[in-house]
């Protein structure tokens, strides 16, 4: 799979947490994964079904729901000044083919990865939520790393399009409630650094 080197993102971050329950805590439920995919070997993602990813010269679950990390994933990092507030892990979706598929048919992101859209040149894009069934924030970013633009909360299955009427580089997205969570808006800097072999 494609990967990004690290970037960061300039965000301030209010989190709030409180418990009211006085009752005894309730055993989890356990949580009922999707099967493994039987091996398919395959170049690309799109010999892959529904939301597995060609990852390896095989079909599988991709890290955003397996919350599987390598050496090269690529980071998101997002500050308060200079302090930390959160990290995203990231896959990648830099060819027509990943950015067609993008999140579709999956059903969970884990709240500390994202996907981006990495495009060759600026411009404005439209994105839908064709098969998409979780809810997302979408990140507009220019290639100098500056948030053109936030859309927000966008509701799953709709063919409406998304986007904002400025030209953008890249596209960020997140599990909903996520730009509103960290306080990410419209021109904070991303600090972008894209690898030697984008334009």
């Amino acid at each position: 799979m494609p990967r990004l080197n690290a970037f960061s993102v300039l965000v301030a971050l209010t989190l709030v947490a409180c418990q009211t329950n006085q009752e005894a805590p309730k055993a989890a439920e356990p949580k009922v994964l999707a099967p493994t995919p039987p091996s398919v070997s395959c170049a690309v993602d799109s010999q892959c079904d529904k939301f597995l990813r060609c990852l390896d010269g095989v079909c599988a679950v991709p890290p955003a729901i397996t919350g599987a990390v390598r050496a090269d994933t690529p980071i998101a990092t997002f500050y308060n000044g200079d302090k930390e507030v959160g990290q995203f892990f990231l896959e990648v979706a830099d060819d027509p083919e990943e950015q067609r598929r993008g999140l579709m048919y999956r059903t969970e992101m884990r709240d500390n990865w994202g996907m981006i859209f990495v495009y060759d040149t600026d411009e404005i894009h439209q994105f839908w939520m064709k098969n998409t069934l979780i809810p997302l924030d979408m990140l507009f970013i220019g290639a100098d790393g500056v948030v053109r633009g936030i859309v927000s909360d966008v509701p799953p299955l709709t063919l409406t399009g998304r986007g904002i009427s400025e030209a953008s580089r890249h596209v960020l997205e997140l599990n909903a409630g996520t730009c509103a969570r960290l306080g990410s808006r419209q021109g904070r800097a991303c600090g972008l650094r894209t690898r030697p072999t984008f334009p």
